[in-house]
């Protein structure tokens, strides 16, 4: 064991120490080991000198005996230290099988959950449609009417990444993108935009801005704080509104000369669109009693 060992060595050295001073220095009157001689080794007698030279050989033999377990001691440390390595880059390897592992578990799951879903959506949907065929004569579609269908849901989508914005003062050479791009950092928004004044200019009239972003999701965002324009310093007189079609634009026409109506007839409540229709937002706080 290394401890034994360790003991032993230090043992051992005692002894050692303790018969030079004693049984060597001191029997021969030296002041040092250094100072020892053949002449002074020559004043021993035969007896005293075999007894010292049987002790020295024991010693001897003891420490060589020592060395070499030293050595083993030694070649073992070697051996645990790489053994004690090439755990530890197995460790890592089983870590990163593990990591690896988990991805692909994860993965395979998700192909499986896509490919249930999707499996699922196809069945309803043949079974659906099954039905609607089978209750239903099978109707007659004439081609303008699918492309005009196509051509709605086309535009619905490209303008629900898109929205107006109003009252923006016209310029020539304007960098519209840019003019954008001042007004929605108000609104802590930086999205990347492509900005289009509508229909023909006019001395007289400020054209109302078509903007398009990336997705319909920045769009939402932006509309839901566009009436912090009101509190603007340079601002306040410009709105943002959703991009609607005609149609829409026309409702909304009409809901807002119907907002205004209300308005003028009672003022001292307060009137706003929520939706398709004019809402009652009761007594204004400046009229409460």
């Amino acid at each position: 064991m290394p401890g034994s060992t360790a003991v032993e060595c230090t043992l051992l050295a005692e002894e050692v120490a303790s018969w030079l001073k004693y049984n060597v220095i001191e029997a021969l009157s030296v002041d040092s080991v250094e100072n020892f001689n053949i002449t002074q080794c020559k004043t021993m007698n035969k007896d005293l000198m075999s007894r010292h030279f049987l002790k020295a050989v024991r010693l001897l033999s003891e420490q060589n005996s020592y060395l070499e377990k030293y050595g083993l001691l030694k070649e073992e440390n070697e051996a645990l230290k790489s053994k004690l390595i090439e755990s530890q880059q197995q460790v890592i390897d089983l870590q990163g099988d593990l990591v690896a592992s988990k991805t692909d578990q994860m993965q395979a799951v998700q192909a499986t959950v896509k490919t249930s879903v999707e499996d699922t959506v196809k069945a309803e949907m043949k079974s659906y449609s099954k039905v609607v065929q089978e209750s239903l004569p099978a109707p007659v579609i004439a081609h303008e009417t699918v492309k005009s269908i196509v051509q709605t849901v086309v535009q619905q989508e490209d303008r629900s990444r898109g929205f107006m914005v109003f009252n923006l003062p016209e310029e020539d050479d304007e960098q519209l993108n840019s003019k954008v791009g001042e007004i929605l950092l108000e609104l802590d928004e930086k999205p990347k935009v492509e900005a289009s004044r509508i229909g023909q200019y006019h001395s007289e009239k400020v054209r109302a801005v078509k903007v398009t972003l990336s997705t319909s999701v920045a769009v939402s965002q932006i509309l839901a704080k566009a009436r912090k324009l009101r509190t603007s310093p340079k601002h306040s007189s410009v709105y943002i509104s959703q991009d609607r079609s005609p149609a829409e634009r026309e409702q909304h026409r009409l809901l807002v000369a119907e907002l205004k109506k209300m308005r003028d007839a009672d003022k001292s409540k307060r009137y706003y669109i929520k939706g398709d229709v004019v809402c009652d937002g009761g007594p204004k706080k400046d009229t409460v009693t």
